[in-house]
């Protein structure tokens, strides 16, 4: 690894000594090893303390899972307040490359051994009560709500409190882990979920009556809107009536909710307005700075700001990436994105960032050119890289980083950064999901990769990476980033036989989709934490035989 440099901030770190020059209250510094954790350095940091992530500068390594892998021996060091629990972030995801040059052949990931094929899967389960209406995916986490019962019930990564079980285990990747013995979430009282949103390691839900937002899981920057930065979820006592409601401001009640990794944002009537609070490092909060909100007192509620999208607009939908925000609204079916745009994700023809100074909003923020005569009726953002549905014709377009083809456009070359010319409005080119008769109706992003579902028929295509077989086709072969690999040639996941999608959910790394006729759950991609919910620790998607009948609906 030559050439490659360890830095907190801008200051080089060689050894556990080179911390003590960072300033200092106790800091924790750990060098972690593929199964080791290292030692422990308290050095004196003013107050407030803030995390801060080293970084790996000068890395050549573009291959995402080698990239991936690195990260169990990164530096990380993370300011401690007095009295505040020893509870560290996990490691953000990592970025996707820069963008690329005229580009050499895409980097293959290696191939799996093959294995035995998988027994037959038994026939679908029956009916519990608890039927999958609304869906959210994180980091490495599901979240299934259930109108029908009102209940909510979550499993995979159990870190920080994400999954709402009072402690930090993982469920659904050990035997006996799923049906009756998962347990809903408690949320209070009288109260059942609407709607959820899951960010990487956080959740939330609208809960009736009231209207009201609770959320749980990783708060180190103030992502659950409680005015503070510890988690909830991961104790006992913290859940159901202990959990306080996001104050979001007098009269206001939420109807809809999107996660960012580290931030959300809620739709909030009366007045169709968009609040949004945890981090904010590239104005994903787009209230004109980079300060994030609700990690101290005083700033949720009246006194957080409402998004400033310009005089005569109204919010109809919403999106979140990793790092950046999106918005449907009408007239017209306009876009405006903020937040983070270092791949061209805003669709702005830059990659300056938009949301952290007065000028980055308001009438000063610019609409997204999606094409003449086009307008939006779904947004949906990835980790670096957003899409939507457009009228008339019901076409989809996306834009942002390209890297693992997830834009769909047979190539791997970004899309709204400005670094060639025409790369949006009439020139951006649609997806092409195979027969003009067969209409997008829905959208949903991973990190580096895209799904649609399609009617007639309620099938569902998915591009990009593929490492983790989250595209569902039965291999690890990236889609979508070389010539003749779209449209008809891309083949649809087989979700069993007779089985229709209504409603799908992304990860990061994994997909979950409902099933008709017999309203099912189906999940399939990277599955170490349980994401997928089939009680074991194994990937799903990677080889043919893991498909279709074989895969095994979830058991709620």
């Amino acid at each position: 690894m030559g050439g490659v440099e360890l830095r907190v901030g801008n200051t080089s770190i060689i050894s556990p000594e080179d911390v003590g020059l960072i300033r200092s209250n106790p800091l924790v510094w750990i060098q972690r090893q593929p199964y080791t954790t290292g030692g422990v350095l308290d050095v004196n940091l003013p107050v407030p303390a803030v995390g801060r992530w080293v970084t790996l500068q000068n890395l050549k390594i573009t291959d995402y899972y080698v990239r991936r892998r690195l990260e169990v021996i990164e530096l990380e060091v993370y300011g401690l307040l007095q009295g505040e629990r020893d509870q560290r972030p996990p490691s953000p995801p990592p970025p996707p490359p820069p963008p690329l040059q005229p580009l050499p052949p895409s980097p293959r990931p290696p191939r799996r051994p093959k294995k035995p094929p998988s027994p037959i899967a038994p026939p679908p389960l029956p009916p519990s009560g608890f039927s999958p209406d609304a869906l959210a995916s994180g980091y490495d986490s599901t979240c299934v709500l259930s109108h029908t019962t009102g209940e909510l019930k979550c499993f995979g990564y159990g870190g920080f409190g994400v999954l709402g079980t009072g402690n930090n285990r993982n469920i659904g990747n050990q035997p006996n882990e799923m049906g009756s013995a998962l347990r809903p979430v408690k949320l209070g009282p009288g109260l059942k979920p609407t709607s959820i949103a899951s960010g990487c390691f956080h959740m939330c839900a609208i809960l009736q009556p009231g209207g009201v937002v609770k959320c749980w899981g990783y708060n180190g920057n103030g992502q659950l809107g409680l005015g503070d930065t510890l988690s909830r979820g991961d104790k006992r006592g913290e859940m159901g009536a202990n959990l306080a409601v996001v104050d979001l401001g007098t009269g206001l009640t939420a109807t809809a909710l999107v996660a960012g990794c580290y931030h959300t944002c809620a739709l909030l009537q009366p007045g169709g307005i968009v609040k949004c609070w945890g981090l904010n490092n590239g104005g994903q909060l787009g209230i004109g700075d980079a300060v994030s909100r609700g990690d101290q007192p005083g700033q949720m509620g009246d006194s957080l700001p409402a998004v400033d999208l310009g005089p005569g607009y109204t919010v109809t939908a919403l999106a979140s990436g990793l790092y950046h925000t999106c918005a449907v609204l009408q007239p017209r079916g306009a876009i405006k994105c903020w937040g983070l745009n270092m791949y061209g994700q805003l669709g702005l023809g830059d990659t300056f960032n938009r949301g952290d100074t007065s000028k980055g909003v308001g009438a000063e923020l610019s609409i997204v050119d999606l094409g003449k005569g086009l307008s939006a009726t779904a947004v949906a953002a990835g980790g670096h890289h957003t899409c939507a549905i457009l009228q008339p014709g019901s076409i989809l377009k996306c834009w942002g980083n390209n890297y693992y083809g997830q834009l769909g456009l047979g190539n791997r070359f970004d899309r709204g950064s400005g670094q060639y010319s025409g790369e949006m409005g009439e020139e951006l080119p649609r997806v092409d999901l195979g027969r003009h008769s067969v209409k997008p109706v829905a959208i949903a992003l991973g990190e580096f990769f895209s799904c649609a579902l399609l009617e007639p028929g309620g099938v569902i295509k998915c591009w990009g990476l593929n490492a983790a077989g989250q595209l569902g086709i039965g291999n690890t072969k990236n889609r979508g980033d070389q010539p003749d690999e779209m449209g008809r040639k891309l083949p649809a996941v087989d979700l069993g036989p007779g089985l229709n999608a209504t409603m799908m959910s992304v990860g990061l790394h994994h997909v979950c989709a409902v099933l008709q006729p017999s309203n099912i759950l189906k999940c399939w991609g990277e599955n170490r934490f349980g994401a997928l919910g089939l009680g074991d620790k194994r990937d799903r998607g990677t080889e043919k035989h893991h498909m279709g009948a074989n895969l095994p609906s979830v058991d709620l």
